[in-house]
């Protein structure tokens, strides 16, 4: 309720500020400035006047803001939220219940982005979760929550590779978590799917275990390429490896998954066949 009440007031307050802009555009207009005439009959069709079209983008871009998500908001009727497990450029995540039977998923909310993109993420996830991959976190539910896309995913305890820091430039524990990335890349690319947002912070490790999340999540922000791809994909894991293998000697396939011409990248399946 509070949420819904702050909404309110805000609309209120960006129509209030809307009405002032008017009446201070004209104020300061010319003094000779003859008043428009009535409008007639025939006008009473035409566009609205600006005042209303500012009132309305205001309130059609407020519209568009999530409404905010707490401790124990219930999401579509379906999940609780539990607690805020953290957020990043895509949006934020959530530990969450699900109200039939008590179990706790990942719950990721993020503003919808054109229904061309909507699709191929869609067709995307269902192919991740067919795969049952190990060192796959796939999306296992898809669904809408006011102006709000959520996805439903495992919960996988442990953190990501950017909570671990500290251990970036020691090879016997980074060799072992990157043969795992290489391994889940070259699960995904054999399906036709990039990922296009490998990064620290995408992977999950949970008892030496590593998980890939947000894959494909890149494809649904406002700035993602639309050519991103497959050597992309390689790339990103180049930058990733040099990160993990910062201050020691770098492996020269790391270099060869960084060469500006991706022809000449490894794919993810001889990455993987390197690691053996």
């Amino acid at each position: 309720m509070w949420a819904i009440a702050v909404a309110v007031i805000t609309i209120a307050a960006a129509i209030a500020v809307a009405l002032w802009r008017r009446a201070r555009r004209a104020t300061d207009g010319p003094a000779e400035s003859a008043p428009p005439p009535p409008p007639s009959a025939d006008d009473q069709s035409a566009a609205p006047e600006p005042i209303e079209e500012e009132i309305s983008g205001l309130v059609a871009e407020l519209a568009e803001q999530a409404v905010p998500i707490t401790k124990d908001t219930v999401i579509a009727s379906r999940f609780r939220v539990i607690g805020k497990l953290g957020a990043d450029e895509f949006g934020t995540a959530f530990e969450v219940a699900r109200l039939g039977d008590g179990e706790r998923f990942a719950l990721r909310t993020l503003r919808r982005r054109g229904a061309d993109r909507m699709t191929r993420f869609t067709s995307d996830s269902k192919v991740v979760a067919e795969l049952g991959h190990p060192n796959l976190v796939p999306v296992l539910e898809l669904g809408y929550a006011g102006n709000d896309v959520y996805l439903v995913m495992p919960l996988v305890h442990g953190g990501s590779l950017e909570q671990v820091r500290g251990r970036f430039g020691d090879p016997a524990w980074a060799l072992p978590l990157l043969a795992q990335v290489a391994t889940a890349l070259a699960a995904l690319h054999a399906c036709g799917i990039a990922h296009r947002g490998l990064q620290p912070s995408a992977v999950l490790l949970s008892r030496g275990t590593i998980r890939l999340a947000d894959i494909g999540l890149s494809m649904l922000a406002r700035k993602s390429a639309p050519t991103a791809d497959l050597p992309a994909d390689v790339f990103a894991f180049g930058l990733l490896a040099s990160d993990l293998l910062k201050g020691t000697e770098i492996p020269e396939w790391v270099t060869r998954c960084l060469d500006t011409d991706p022809a000449a990248r490894p794919t993810a399946a001889e990455l993987s066949e390197l690691f053996g």
